[in-house]
């Protein structure tokens, strides 16, 4: 297209949160060329998802004469969580070549990009349930989805692609405004909460990712949801608590003492974890505590599920019934259990295979010269040292040092490390309830980032989400 003189397009076509594949779909019907050449005119792929960006906005704004701020909104998607961070809801991934719409909006011609989050099930417009139909014929994803837009557009709406003259959406939000706002307040408070942060924690042996259902309900929390927006919203699970330590101003001070020398508080707090605490309050303690309330509620072993190695690393679960069950230990979903809260919190080296905990050693001695030049670890007695101050490698050497005890650090570690296994616990709760309920004891999916440090005029402060319904677990 790029030798037409003109093109068949006029300032403000587009929609407030028209979607892209929308704009795209109707550029071309409007123009009367096919999809893979008026794709290649904007530069834009009707897929998601897909941000466009500044450059390619002032580009096709442009071409077309089109609104920029208006253009910013259908291709950048403005009303979205990406401002929230850590805290957005997972992005939206497809699942193949599929158009979900609603189709009260269809009969206007109209398509939102909203239909297509993964975060709504409802048409902020019309408040009624969205439809997906899938694109089954030939071409790329991109033109599949494009053809079959087309097609449900003209089934749905005789002036398309062209609109009724009747200023939808416009006269009718429904609640896209009440949904805007909340959008805003809940990425204005979840920037708050992020200011000022210094680490999140990650998740131990199972390592799962913030869920739909996590997400929204943390946004709950920071920007409580409009009633009228309830029916909109994804499933949002469990309501999710916050709850905060502060921390004397000299754990800041000695955080910015050892970032100076360029010990960040996750190589430190992972350090700590490593060594070889096992005093009350420890997180070693700590672990030990929660493994024998699992061994507890375990008892007789009744299980019908045993974990089996199928080589290379890898493990999957079969059944089993109670007088098939051997002399030999059973790898019962408990029992993994108890492992696996081992392998993040118990004793190092204890309960890693010869070569990784071999590795382990290494990387744990190389980091403790770091640390005891920066003063913040001591050699216990009996460990062999070398002249120059440091550790001989032919020992064990987790067990040989120790944190300082006058360390205003101590209680972040501890505070930080008990919730982590706090965390860890409830999720190891949820995955045995539901086995126990019937369900397979497929790979546990451990929440993300429920502990949090940040730094303020204030000093020092933890956050520690959980879901309410374990408020009272661990």
């Amino acid at each position: 297209m790029a030798g037409y003189p003109s093109v068949n397009w006029w300032p403000h076509n587009l929609r407030p949160y028209e979607s892209a594949l929308s704009f795209v779909a109707r550029f071309c019907a409007l123009n009367g060329v096919p999809a893979r050449a008026g794709t290649a005119f904007l530069g834009v792929e009707p897929r998601h998802p897909r941000f466009v960006s500044d450059d390619d906005v002032a580009r096709v704004s442009s071409l077309l004469g089109e609104d920029p701020a208006r253009l910013t909104d259908v291709l950048q998607h403005a009303l979205d969580f990406r401002q929230c961070g850590t805290y957005a809801p997972p992005p939206a991934y497809s699942q193949g070549p599929s158009v979900r719409y609603c189709a009260a909006c269809a009969q206007q011609g109209y398509h939102s990009y909203l239909h297509e989050v993964p975060w709504l099930t409802k048409c902020p417009v019309h408040l009624t349930a969205l439809t997906t139909v899938p694109a089954n014929r030939s071409g790329n994803i991109g033109e599949r989805r494009l053809g079959a837009f087309k097609r449900l557009m003209q089934g749905h709406c005789a002036a398309w692609p062209h609109f009724a003259p009747d200023g939808f959406p416009t006269r009718e939000p429904g609640a896209l405004l009440t949904l805007a706002a909340w959008v805003r307040d809940a990425c204005d408070a979840s920037k708050r909460m992020q200011a000022g942060e210094l680490w999140r924690s990650e998740a131990g042996t199972h390592r799962g990712a913030v869920t739909m259902a996590q997400a929204l309900g943390q946004l709950h929390t920071l920007a409580p949801l409009p009633t009228e927006l309830e029916p909109l919203l994804a499933d949002r699970g469990d309501a999710w608590v916050v709850h905060q330590a502060r921390f004397p101003r000299a754990v800041s001070r000695e955080l910015a003492r050892l970032g100076e020398r360029g010990l960040r508080f996750d190589a430190l707090f992972a350090f700590y974890k490593d060594s070889g605490d096992t005093s009350e309050g420890s997180p070693a303690w700590y672990c030990q505590s929660v493994q024998q309330q699992i061994r507890q509620r375990h008892g007789t072993c009744a299980c019908r599920w045993e974990r089996v190695n199928a080589g290379f690393g890898a493990f999957c679960w079969i059944q089993t019934q109670p007088d098939e069950l051997g002399q030999e230990p059973l790898q019962c979903p408990f029992e993994v259990a108890v492992q696996d809260l081992e392998l993040d919190w118990g004793s190092q080296g204890r309960a890693l295979p010869s070569r990784l905990a071999q590795q382990e050693m290494y990387r744990f001695l190389k980091e403790s010269h770091a640390m005891r030049d920066a003063g913040v670890l001591s050699y216990k007695e009996g460990a062999q040292v070398s002249p120059d101050g440091y550790l001989y490698l032919m020992q064990r050497v987790w067990p040989c040092c120790e944190w300082n005890r006058d360390s205003p650090l101590l209680d972040l570690f501890r505070t930080a490390a008990r919730w982590e296994i706090d965390s860890e616990h409830r999720a190891i709760t949820r995955w045995l309830d539901d086995i126990e309920a019937g369900s397979h004891p497929s790979h546990r999916q451990d929440p993300l980032y429920c502990v949090r440090l940040r730094s303020d005029e204030q000093g020092a402060s933890l956050l520690h989400w959980r879901s309410a319904d374990h408020q009272s677990r661990g």
